[in-house]
């Protein structure tokens, strides 16, 4: 007897991943997310006269940017690969804000560039709505800048 050709992928084969498909539920779950993943994040940078306020590993930094999946700081004796605990303060909020960071890598310019690990979803919707509102305050100096020309 003939041994059937397979029709197509079934749920559990590895050629499942494969498969273009539409459907959200077949995507697999990424349990973390790659440097190149976290770019997709859009970074906002404080403004000068309204920092965020970090302490990293009891050190407090500046912030040179920052998103909902991390920030950029000055390096201040920091190692890529390890984890931090850091607390925050962002400029439009009194929440404490506060958890663990990984170093993702430091730039030649000796900046720290870190990724939230875990972070509370309170908190991210909170960096979240700063990060708009960073976006809409940069739009809004843009046109003014303009008309002034």
């Amino acid at each position: 007897s003939m041994i059937p050709l397979s029709t197509g992928p079934r749920t559990g084969e590895w050629n499942l991943f494969w498969k273009k498909s539409h459907n959200k539920s077949d995507t697999p779950k990424v349990l973390f997310k790659s440097p190149e993943e976290i770019r997709q994040y859009y970074r906002v940078v404080p403004s000068s006269g309204e920092p965020v306020d970090l302490t990293l590993d009891n050190k407090h930094v500046s912030v040179i940017d920052i998103s909902s999946g991390g920030f950029c700081c000055k390096n201040s004796d920091f190692r890529p690969g390890r984890f931090y605990s850091f607390h925050l303060y962002l400029p439009d909020n009194t929440l404490k804000i506060f958890g663990k960071v990984q170093i993702l890598e430091i730039t030649e310019s000796n900046l720290c560039r870190g990724q939230f690990s875990n972070l509370d979803p309170e908190f991210e919707n909170h960096i979240n709505r700063y990060t708009l509102n960073r976006q809409k305050e940069e739009l809004e100096n843009r046109k003014k800048n303009r008309r002034l020309k």
